[in-house]
């Protein structure tokens, strides 16, 4: 998956992404992918957004709810949570449904300081927003694929490609600001990170390679997640808006 702004599925989790990549009549190609979250970014290039030129809408909790298979491909529902009979999920806006559906996006980020970064997150929006503007509101994505070879990796250039690029990203947000859409890739950095001349190489490049793929890219150290506020945490995010179509400050 490269090219930013041009995402058109958008896959994460912590499991490696398993492909299948069928070839049916006239050519037409399927890949069908196991073990992660996929999203699908087409609705938000619909028909009516042909006057805009672009994606129509953030990537909110909602739309992740609607638009997302889970690791064996059957659609998300609200994570403890039972709909009226005949009423589609997706459509219940609750703050209760809100928490019990990112808690379970929650589970997916693979440290305890990734997990303090979301909850720091999340707790401005609780905070800051109407309950009725939860769902609306843009989501925090945990491990991202962002940079995906399908296939094993059967020659030297290959896997050294493969060490130097980064595959996977610890947050993603998706947002439309007023100078186009903003792709937010943020890193939590531990001390392994720096811990020897190498590592901080890999770390370095790391950025390098985010920059030039066209994300934005913020890192954080574990030791400012657990200092600052979630207030602080948020003004150091390269945001022009804090919600949706929200007027901009001048």
């Amino acid at each position: 998956m490269a090219g930013v702004p041009a995402l058109r599925l958008l896959v994460f989790g912590p499991n490696w992404p398993q492909w299948n990549l069928k070839t049916g009549p006239g050519g037409a190609a399927q890949i069908t992918v196991r073990d992660v979250y996929c999203m699908d970014l087409t609705p938000r290039y619909s028909a009516s957004s042909r006057v805009r030129k672009g994606p129509i809408d953030d990537i909110s909790w909602q739309y992740l709810l609607a638009n997302t298979t889970g690791p064996d491909g059957e659609a998300l529902t609200l994570d403890r949570v039972s709909p009226p009979p005949g009423q589609n999920p997706s459509s219940t806006k609750s703050a209760e449904d809100w928490i019990g559906f990112t808690s379970g996006i929650r589970d997916l980020c693979q440290s305890d300081v990734e997990k303090a970064f979301y909850d720091k997150f999340l707790g401005l929006y609780l905070k800051h927003l109407d309950p009725s503007q939860l769902w609306s509101s843009p989501a925090l994505i945990p491990q991202v694929w962002v940079n995906i070879e399908p296939g094993a990796v059967t020659d030297p250039v290959t896997a050294a490609r493969r060490q130097r690029t980064p595959f996977r990203v610890d947050f993603l947000l998706i947002c439309l600001g007023w100078d186009g859409e903003q792709n937010i890739v943020v890193e939590i950095d531990g001390h392994q990170h720096y811990s020897n001349p190498d590592e901080a190489a890999k770390t370095l490049a790391k950025s390098r390679h985010l920059t030039r793929m066209g994300w934005t890219h913020v890192r954080f150290h574990r030791l400012d997640v657990e200092r600052l506020s979630p207030e602080d945490l948020w003004s150091e995010l390269p945001l022009h808006t804090f919600g949706p179509h929200e007027e901009p400050p001048f």
